[in-house]
């Protein structure tokens, strides 16, 4: 190859490159800003006392009795402690226009569950576990009233799903509202068991789980 085409194709390289570039931070400065005060915070923030969740015996209630908690690793060098934070008023909007996968497209937040690890000088985000962690998600009449809006509003929570945003770590740019995969309703509560928790902000779905999963018998 001569030095002169040597030259032309190194250019070509180049300004092909450069368009790459350019067009990789077009798409990141298009797309929803979502991230909250909290997410990502290797250690447990500021002021984040306040979003703890109360209980004990491994068995916690997270924002009143929204949420509860079982089979969290504690002792042995383990107090997992979980926080339920508050989905900030500016954030919501976007999250909610995320795209969503699966056959629901309403959606009512609950809040974003993060986990810590209390047993250190300063405690450390937890999101992999020995041992299933069971999630209860009870439905409440504030859900109701943001999903009263969707073209099918939902009349229970036999009308609704439990969802999650899919956020993995090996793509920050990933963002996906994915309904749980494994999960049971009895009453007005649902139940999801988990190893792994990357996926904070949790909450409904509609139109109706019985479009996904069967509806419950009694």
């Amino acid at each position: 190859m001569s030095q002169k085409t040597f030259h032309n194709y190194s250019a070509r390289v180049s300004i092909v490159s450069l368009l790459i570039l350019i067009l990789v931070l077009l798409v990141s400065s298009c797309a929803p800003a979502v991230v909250g005060e909290y997410r990502e915070a290797a250690t447990l923030p500021e002021g984040a006392e306040k979003w703890q969740c109360s209980g004990s015996d491994g068995s916690f209630t997270c924002g009143g009795s929204r949420l509860s908690l079982s089979g969290l690793p504690n002792g042995e060098g383990y107090n997992v402690i979980p926080y339920l934070f508050p989905i900030l008023p500016e954030h919501e909007t976007a999250l909610s226009n995320l795209p969503k996968d699966g056959d629901f497209l309403c959606l009512a937040m609950v809040g974003n569950l993060v986990f810590y690890d209390d047993n250190k000088d300063k405690a450390r985000l937890v999101t992999t576990f020995d041992k299933p962690v069971t999630l209860t998600i009870n439905f409440t009449e504030g859900d109701l009233e943001k999903l009263s809006d969707c073209s099918v509003p939902p009349k229970s929570v036999a009308d609704v799903m439990p969802v999650f945003l899919y956020m993995p770590n090996v793509d920050a740019s990933i963002n996906i509202w994915k309904p749980f995969q494994n999960f049971t309703i009895e009453g007005d509560q649902a139940k999801i068991q988990f190893r792994l928790w990357g996926d904070r902000p949790i909450g409904w779905g509609t139109p109706a789980a019985s479009s996904i999963i069967p509806a419950p018998t009694n």
